[in-house]
């Protein structure tokens, strides 16, 4: 699966192929559990553009509350990513 992840609006914005699976914004309940749904529906590992948090950083002027955000999706994506390799090693 392969995902981007941009700041427009206010919001952090997940998107697969052009379609957005996923906004989330400090001025509402963050809930990131049908994104953590959405991503183990993959069935291989998830490729993130920009590769690192911190382009998305640099682009925006972010509030430290929405980096701890940011940062905490892309370490959901990441812990899929190590789940997904233990289980295809165990497999092969």
């Amino acid at each position: 699966m392969e995902i981007t992840i941009f700041y427009e609006n206010n919001k952090i914005k997940v998107s697969n192929n052009d379609n957005v699976i996923g906004e989330y914004s400090l001025e509402a309940e963050v809930n990131l559990t049908s994104f953590v749904e959405k991503i183990s529906e993959s069935e291989k590992e998830i490729t993130v553009t920009p590769m690192q948090y911190e382009v998305v950083v640099e682009k925006n002027n972010l509030s430290e509350d929405t980096i701890k955000l940011l940062k905490y999706i892309y370490s959901i994506i990441e812990a899929f990513n190590d789940s997904y390799r233990k289980v295809i090693e165990e497999t092969v």
